[in-house]
């Protein structure tokens, strides 16, 4: 067989056009690519840079549902990057002057208090890993006190994921199983502010199964959860390897 090589260098800054505004989904317009028929394509990212210029708590994990005396509220936890004394100075303005809020370091935990009133966390919040709950329950506090019941995270986006709908793979996140255009997964060593580095050490490589019009590239950075992430205004660079084999007629 015949092998080509083509490396596709990417820098979002240059895309075409971003989905939704985000820098972290673009559209690239391509110079036409030969790809003959019934050629054997294997496709990896190589290297990347992406800055961490996301969040721990953005718009996916910031609603905050609770009520007090069986009044009901909802509020948005302002989107940053926050430690434990950041985050509990924030609920300290949204849940108001009769909570007072205290963090364990020994457990790493949240204790809230009312001075008057019993209150619940409610089901409906998006916040609860934050704040140290597992999702989807409603939380009653017990003498006016509640504690969280596991771990604060603010750890919240532990890897990142690069896709492309223009292959198709058989790469599966447990996530979300139905995307099979994952091509690689980027873990988060670095903190907050600097430059996230990948480079393919071990010469990973996936089969592609299907490509469509690569004139059109469409490229995507999510969260182990599936999640857009939003760069905030930055952008990223990386580096496609396309290997195509092409049967000796």
């Amino acid at each position: 067989m015949n092998k080509d090589t083509i490396c596709i260098f990417l820098n979002s800054q240059s895309a075409t056009s971003y989905i939704n505004g985000y820098t972290s989904e673009c559209l690239f317009d391509l110079p036409y690519l030969i790809i003959p028929k019934k050629s054997k394509i294997s496709v990896a990212v190589q290297t990347a840079s992406i800055p961490y210029s996301f969040f721990n708590c953005d718009t996916f994990n910031n609603v905050f549902k609770y009520s007090v005396n069986g009044v009901a509220y909802s509020a948005v936890i302002p989107q940053g990057n926050y430690n434990v004394m950041t985050l509990a100075a924030a609920l300290r303005i949204i849940l108001g002057s009769n909570f007072t809020i205290t963090y364990a370091a020994l457990d790493n935990s949240f204790t809230f208090t009312n001075t008057t009133n019993a209150f619940q966390f409610l089901s409906g919040s998006t916040c609860f890993e934050i704040l140290g709950f597992p999702s989807n329950f409603t939380y009653s506090s017990a003498g006016n006190i509640l504690k969280s019941t596991i771990s604060i995270n603010l750890f919240t986006i532990r890897n990142i994921y690069v896709s492309s709908n223009n292959f198709m793979l058989n790469n599966v996140n447990n996530a979300t199983p139905k995307n099979s255009s994952i091509l690689c997964s980027i873990p988060i060593m670095t903190s907050s502010g600097s430059i996230i580095t990948y480079s393919n050490f071990y010469n990973a490589y996936n089969e592609a199964h299907n490509v469509t019009n690569l004139t059109f590239l469409h490229l995507k950075l999510t969260d182990q959860d599936g999640d857009i992430l939003d760069l905030n205004g930055c952008h990223f660079s990386l580096t496609i390897q396309l290997d195509i084999q092409t049967p000796i007629l």
